[in-house]
């Protein structure tokens, strides 16, 4: 199973906590079609957005390694890039929201 697919569970939690408080999970997606990553989607009941055709975010953010997860700000600054997924992923990502959010 890709480590992606390992980090959904997660990703859904942590859209369903913060969704009130201004934080929002998105997924970017840049090797499948629209009707996979629909498909995906669907499949598996993600609950936060996944843009389709994502290269230029890739190339924009200096993504190298997949999956990255990156913690943007307001303004559009990265304060926080995880890559790869661990078993303390939601753990990690959780104390970074918070750590942002005081």
């Amino acid at each position: 199973m890709c480590t992606f697919n390992l980090s959904i569970p997660s990703l859904k939690l942590l859209n369903e906590r913060y969704k009130s408080r201004h934080v929002k999970i998105i997924s970017i997606n840049i090797y499948n079609s629209k009707a996979a990553v629909v498909s995906f989607v669907k499949k598996n009941n993600i609950n936060y957005t996944t843009l389709i055709n994502g290269k230029k975010v890739e190339k924009d953010f200096h993504i190298s390694a997949y999956p990255t997860f990156c913690l943007i700000d307001q303004h559009g600054n990265i304060i926080s890039i995880t890559e790869g997924y661990s078993n303390d992923f939601e753990k990690n990502m959780l104390a970074q929201i918070n750590k942002f959010k005081q």
